[in-house]
């Protein structure tokens, strides 16, 4: 079971990664593509891991290099499916793999996509009663602190979806180690919160 859970958490990785380079194009197109010479890729050459290595880290028909994020990320997905399913639940480690893309499309981007915050809603409808309440009031919130250019209004929905299922409480507490975090590691005045915010809402979603 073990690797079987490793190769799902690698594909969804792989998935989310792919929306990250290829946002807001993925969604046009039927079949996954080369983003260099255009051409239409066989199911083979998208196994996570296995392919990247097998094509020597090239495309099968223009050979340009392929990202080394790839197999990092996948891996990186795979362990982390693994460790957090085995020990919490199928939820849990979806979260965490869609927080770590998440974090990387702030980090490289500096921009929260929309789509990415589509699957976390649909997998959390499908798994919790929702109230809408504190969402609401946090977005409400938020249109003016992100007006003000006091936050990223990207970091305000992913805060709004998670007080779908999250208490007052633990949303403050978020932000309080979300800011504390990234106190610690920069002294910058303008940083990417995702990542900060992204490590908070993990610790609270397994302690």
């Amino acid at each position: 079971m073990i690797i079987f859970y490793f190769i799902l958490g690698a594909c969804l990785g792989s998935f989310y990664l792919c929306i990250l380079d290829n946002y807001p194009h993925f969604f046009k197109h039927q079949r996954s593509i080369c983003p260099y010479c255009h051409e239409k890729l066989k199911f083979y050459h998208l196994i996570p891991i296995i392919s990247y290595c097998f094509l020597k880290g090239k495309c099968a028909y223009c050979k340009h290099n392929i990202s080394y994020r790839y197999p990092i990320f996948e891996t990186i997905s795979g362990l982390t499916f693994v460790l957090c399913y085995k020990n919490f639940s199928f939820f849990i480690a979806t979260n965490i793999i869609i927080l770590l893309a998440i974090s990387i499309a702030d980090i490289m981007h500096g921009i929260i996509y929309d789509s990415l915050l589509i699957i976390l809603i649909i997998l959390i409808i499908t798994h919790y009663h929702i109230d809408l309440r504190l969402c609401l009031i946090i977005l409400f919130i938020g249109i003016f602190l992100s007006i003000n250019n006091l936050i990223g209004f990207g970091d305000i929905k992913l805060l709004a979806i998670y007080s779908m299922i999250l208490n007052l409480n633990q949303i403050c507490l978020i932000l309080f180690i979300a800011s504390l975090t990234a106190i610690i590691i920069t002294k910058k005045r303008k940083i990417k919160f995702a990542p900060y915010l992204s490590f908070a809402i993990f610790c609270i979603l397994v302690l």
